[in-house]
């Protein structure tokens, strides 16, 4: 019995339920995240700062700059995960634009210089311009929709997973 509860069979079951809420949870699923991090970056301050603290050389210089960014930045990421959600998307937004219109420059050099480019070739960098400037102006969709495709992405992996266990598992 203890051996259908294997590490194998775990890691799909988690990886099931975290696709889920992703999926079915995924405008909350963002906002979590953010704030996750903050605590971390909370606590990685806080623990900065008493280290700080403790240090009782003669020779310690300085403030604890370090600690005391992470505290505030951790509280703002606890405060206002949604603010920094559309900052990180409309960032991506723009590497987005700027790597697509950086390809479309690439491949029109190259057909200036006598090149002979099909194209097809234009239609990837076309698809992420458009895709970047959707993400740019509608960062908080844009991250929501992100979600649900790496939801649904986890949700695949656990399923292929408990497969291959049990087929595995019965061809031995």
């Amino acid at each position: 019995m203890l051996k259908i509860f294997s590490s194998d069979i775990w890691r799909s079951i988690i990886s099931l339920l975290v696709g889920i809420v992703m999926v079915v949870w995924s405008h909350l699923a963002i906002n979590y995240a953010i704030v996750i991090t903050g605590i971390l970056i909370l606590l990685s301050g806080l623990i900065s700062m008493i280290m700080f603290t403790r240090n009782t050389d003669p020779t310690r210089e300085g403030l604890p700059v370090q600690g005391m960014l992470g505290l505030i930045l951790g509280v703002f990421l606890i405060v206002a995960p949604s603010f920094f959600v559309s900052i990180i998307m409309i960032l991506l937004g723009a590497v987005i634009i700027v790597a697509s219109l950086n390809q479309l420059s690439g491949l029109a050099l190259a057909r200036r210089n006598g090149f002979r480019i099909p194209g097809f070739l234009y239609l990837f960098p076309v698809l992420l311009l458009i895709a970047g400037f959707v993400i740019f102006f509608d960062p908080f969709a844009s991250a929501q929709g992100l979600v649900v495709f790496f939801g649904c992405a986890v949700i695949f992996y656990g399923l292929t997973d408990l497969v291959n266990y049990f087929i595995v598992r019965n061809s031995r």
